[in-house]
């Protein structure tokens, strides 16, 4: 067993230590708005999403249980993966709560992969029921949020990848009508094409900015022969790619600031904001499309995830190894580029952050650092130890399980 495999399997143990005997549900510190504003961390119930909740750990140990050898990970899994469908139906009878990281078609879509994984028909058959209670949803009313995260991006996505091997389920019908939708709320000019959310704000980015959105509309033109919509997803990559500053060799953060909403943009090389989520989708476009300009861009975007690990290397305190916007979303990149480019360089610079997340754990006394700001115990995928345990299983063997930061990806293959 590689150090990498015994570091996911020890990851994998705590979490199935921790789950709720039979429940298959964590209790761990989270993020909540304050009735007087702003945000506090509280220690409850983590949900059932793919974000943070059961969905997303459950579908991670479920790749791990196989490879770790471990039949008390697979039975958590279960446990965990169908919780997370119960609460996914009710979830679904709500268009607001339908999302690809925060809802119910997420939900679906880490179930499909974690049933996969286990070789569990029944599981999958669920998963299937869960992905046509969303699609019958999703034609109504519901939030204006478009982007991958929250918004209808995510729902295109989680629906067109449960599709892929299930070409004549109804729940692919609603495909063009979100992709309609999405292009209504954007707005387009020379300069390419940006969302218009309810801000007002157009953000760079594949969890809440124009990579997601992108990545959406190329699927969707793809699986539909809709060359409008493809057109429109490539506005949305012209406008991030503009964005672009020399300077700083990134991508801008380009949400106000609360403090000052004058100020000039801040930099944040993340999965949600920045360079590791901007590069994700690059890396994927070159591995199907193989465009001389994604691939410029994904190489870019690796200075970022390298300068990251580099300013960490010399911090001499507590530092984010998670997925959304920490050392493993730098890791994570360095995979996908060695996914799509066959080069063992990139393989083992992701490992050597890996060996590099490793040496920072035994600094802290053997603690996990999590991606939330005054969190201890974050059990999830993208800000806590599942996360970590999915890159550990990827950097000792990337062909284990898809990269949590690119959900479906593997099923949807090419989007040009």
């Amino acid at each position: 067993m590689s150090v990498y495999l015994e570091a996911a399997a020890s990851i994998g143990r705590e979490l199935a230590a921790t789950a709720g005997p039979g429940q298959g549900r964590w209790v761990g510190d989270c993020l909540v708005g304050k009735k007087s504003g702003g945000h506090q961390v509280i220690r409850q119930d983590v949900g059932p999403d793919l974000y943070g909740g059961s969905a997303g750990i459950g579908m991670v140990l479920a790749h791990l249980a196989g490879p770790a050898g471990a039949v008390e990970l697979a039975i958590t899994a279960r446990t965990a993966l169908r919780s997370a469908l119960i609460e996914g139906k009710q979830l679904a009878r709500n268009s607001d709560q339908l999302a690809l990281y925060s809802g119910a078609s997420g939900i679906a879509l880490a179930c499909d992969a974690g049933a996969r994984a286990l070789g569990d028909d029944e599981l999958r058959a669920d998963a299937e029921v869960l992905a046509c209670q969303v699609s019958g949803s999703a034609g109504m009313a519901g939030n204006d949020d478009v982007d991958l995260i929250a918004g209808r991006a995510g729902i295109l996505i989680a629906l067109l990848a449960l599709g892929a091997t299930r070409p004549s389920k109804p729940f692919l019908r609603l495909v063009g009508a979100l992709a309609e939708q999405i292009i209504q709320r954007s707005t387009s000019g020379w300069w390419g094409r940006a969302q218009s959310d309810p801000s007002g704000i157009s953000l760079c980015g594949l969890g809440h900015g124009a990579s997601g959105i992108a990545w959406a509309l190329l699927a969707a033109g793809k699986h539909l022969g809709s060359e409008d919509f493809e057109l429109a997803g490539e506005e949305f990559l012209k406008f991030e790619e503009g964005q672009f500053d020399l300077s700083h060799g990134s991508w801008p953060d380009l949400r106000p600031r609360q403090s000052d909403p004058t100020a000039p943009p801040a930099w944040m090389d993340a999965w949600c904001h920045g360079a590791l989520g901007i590069g994700a989708l690059r890396w994927h476009l070159w591995q199907n499309a193989r465009r001389p300009r994604d691939l410029a861009w994904a190489t870019a975007s690796l200075w970022s995830a390298r300068r990251l690990v580099v300013q960490v290397a010399a911090f001499d305190g507590v530092s984010d190894m998670t997925l959304c916007h920490g050392l493993a979303g730098s890791a994570e990149l360095m995979l996908l580029a060695f996914e799509a480019t066959g080069l063992e360089e990139h393989l083992r610079a992701a490992r050597r952050v890996g060996d590099f997340i490793l040496q920072l754990r035994n600094r802290n006394g053997g603690r996990w650092t999590a991606g939330l700001p005054g969190g201890e115990d974050v059990p999830g995928l993208m800000l806590g130890r599942a996360g970590l345990a999915a890159l550990f299983l990827r950097l000792h063997d990337p062909s284990a399980m898809e990269s949590p930061m690119l959900p479906g990806s593997r099923a949807l293959g090419s989007p040009a």
